[in-house]
């Protein structure tokens, strides 16, 4: 998880610490969710150890989520009122 992080934040140089823990996180989640079929006969393993296999994959790709929404998600909150014109992205 640490090497994640270090090439995350090599990489990526504009996100939080928090968003990067968490991809960094869910980067090492994956790989060891996966762990227990490493160096197994993969027809005689238990159907459950698929099962936890895959939920823990989910929490990954989840956690993944919402670390990527946190971290490339930009939000502004204004005062508006009624004819006044604000500016989003390329709109007014």
């Amino acid at each position: 998880a640490t090497g994640v992080a270090l090439i995350l934040l090599a990489t990526m140089s504009g996100i939080a610490l928090l968003p990067m823990l968490g991809l960094a996180l869910s980067a090492g989640l994956a790989v060891a969710s996966v762990a227990p079929l490493w160096k197994r006969n993969l027809r005689r393993t238990p159907l459950f150890t698929y099962g936890m296999v895959v939920a823990h994959l989910g929490i990954a790709v989840s956690l993944a989520g919402m670390a990527c929404d946190t971290a490339f998600t930009q939000a502004t909150l204004v005062a508006a009122r009624v004819g006044e014109p604000q500016h989003v992205g390329p709109f007014t």
